[in-house]
This record gives structure tokens, C-alpha cells and sequence, in this order.
């Protein structure tokens, strides 16, 4: 696939690896990261819910309640407030974690996303740019796959169109070097072929109907 199909002005690195079609390698990455990041954001919610729900249940503040429910000494006080900080702290060091593996997680989502999109729309540009070439009467316009391409039957597909018009092609072109020849030597007596080239005519047109 060459810079027709994915413009010049994109560097080599990244038509070679990463894009090919970014408006439709965008469209689905940004599907993908979009889900992720809403399950993410559900899943975080929740556990931040029962981290708070867990603090709420152990009432760290009345741990060191007197037997008779007085009031805990200055000591004891201090005690809860180090206890409660500390448990603030690792919640929120466990929550810096899940945030950052989240983060970690979507971008290599993203990533296999934008590898697989290139690996769907590598080749329908290269079979595209195949049958324009062919359109334009490229006699070889076989494009090679890059290595993971998916789709790869298509390029075989392609080959047997290319050689069934080839063929196509030649019984035409002996048709009419035959119709050339009797009219130089037989002036006159060119009734049969011209039934034959009106025949193989219609038939050309049943194959394509529609066209021309």
C-alpha cells in the first residue's frame, strides 16, 4: 500500500504501523476507550463507596471508648486521629494505584485498538487501491499484505478477477484480430464474423448490465 492510499504528508512510521484510515481507526478506538472508561469510572466509584462504607463500619473513633462509654483519654484521642490518618492514607495511596493502572489499562486498550482497526482497514485500502489500479488497466496491481493483515483472502480474490478480465480480454482481442484479418482478406464475406462479434458483444453486455 503505497502513499496513494494513505496520503504523503503522514509520516512513514506511522502509515507503516499505526494508521492507514484515521477517521476509521478513530471512530472505533474511541468506542473502545469510551466503554472502558465508563466501566472504569463504575468500578472506581463503587470501591471508593466501600472504602468509605469499611471506615464507617469499624468506628475508629470509638475504638478506644472507656468499658462505661466515657470519654476515651488525650492519649487514647491521639491514638484514633493517627489510626484514622493512617487509614485515610493508604485509601488514598490505593486509590492513586487503581487510578493509575486504569490509566495504564485504557492506553493499552486504545492501543490494541488502533492496531487491530489497522490490520481491518489496511487491507480494504490496499484492495481498493488494487481495483483502481485496475480500473486504470495496471496490469500487475497486486498489492502485498503487511504481516498480521486480516482479510487476506481478498488479495487472492483480486489476482482470479484480474486474470478472468485477462482472459477476457484476449479472447476479445483475437476476436477482433480475427475479424481485421478476414475483412483484409476475404472483403465481402464477413457475414459470419460479424454474427460472432454481435454475439460476443451481447454477451459482454449480460455480464455487465447497466453499464456504459
Amino acid at each position: 500500500m503505497g502513499q496513494e492510499a494513505n496520503g504523503p504528508t503522514r509520516p512513514r512510521f506511522l502509515r507503516s504501523h499505526w494508521l492507514v484510515d484515521a477517521r476509521f481507526q478513530a471512530t472505533w478506538v474511541a468506542g473502545v476507550v469510551g466503554i472502558a472508561t465508563a466501566l472504569l469510572l463504575v468500578l472506581g466509584g463503587l470501591y471508593l463507596n466501600t472504602l468509605s462504607e469499611q471506615r464507617r463500619l469499624m468506628g475508629v473513633d470509638n475504638l478506644c471508648l472507656g468499658a462505661g462509654g466515657s470519654e476515651p483519654a488525650a492519649e487514647d484521642r491521639e491514638f484514633d486521629a493517627q489510626l484514622m490518618s493512617r487509614l485515610e492514607e493508604e485509601d488514598a495511596r490505593s486509590t492513586l494505584y487503581l487510578a493509575l493502572a486504569a490509566g495504564a489499562l485504557v492506553i493499552l486498550l486504545a492501543a490494541l485498538a488502533v492496531r487491530l482497526t489497522f490490520h481491518v482497514a489496511g487491507p480494504a485500502r490496499a484492495v481498493s487501491t488494487m481495483l483502481k489500479h485496475m480500473a486504470e488497466g495496471d496490469p500487475d496491481p497486486v498489492r502485498h499484505l503487511r504481516r498480521g493483515d486480516q482479510f487476506g483472502f481478498l488479495v487472492g480474490d483480486v489476482e482470479r478477477l484480474r486474470q478472468a478480465m485477462g482472459r477476457q480480454f484476449e479472447a476479445d482481442a483475437e476476436l477482433l484480430e480475427e475479424a481485421a484479418k478476414a475483412i483484409e482478406d476475404r472483403p465481402g464475406h464477413g457475414a459470419d464474423l460479424a454474427r460472432r462479434l454481435r454475439q460476443r458483444a451481447a454477451r459482454q453486455r449480460d455480464r455487465f448490465p447497466g453499464i456504459g
